[in-house]
């Protein structure tokens, strides 16, 4: 099932879920976005056999800073968390960058969860 990737202010988002959080942002003084689709390193690549194994990567939604702080922020469907490997790069992310703070945007239907890390 292939998300539909709506393009906003030129920018080009994921899925809707992750547009409407662009929008309400954007709308809010209190939230600053500073990065979009941010990209961070889990594992470095390495070498084993002479042979390069390829980095592991995990790209966020945003970087925003809210009430003098800066905050990760992943925008996800309840079937993205329980049907891909997601859990395993928040959980990897989590352990590799212990002091950044990490929000979570949960969408399952018309219900949102808010989780903070």
């Amino acid at each position: 099932m292939k998300a539909n990737k709506p393009v906003i202010d030129g920018i080009t988002f994921g899925s809707d879920k992750e547009a409407l959080i662009y929008h309400e942002f954007k709308v809010n003084p209190d939230i600053q976005i500073l990065h979009f689709h941010p990209k961070f390193v889990l594992q470095e690549k390495f070498l084993r056999y002479e042979k390069t194994i390829r980095a592991i990567n995990y790209t966020a939604d945003f970087i925003v800073a809210m009430n003098e702080r800066e905050w990760v922020v992943e925008v996800k469907s309840i079937w993205t968390i329980k049907k891909t490997d997601y859990p395993l790069r928040r959980k990897l992310f989590l352990y590799t960058h212990p002091r950044v703070r990490f929000w979570e945007i949960i969408f399952d239907g018309k219900k949102r969860t808010d989780v903070v890390w």
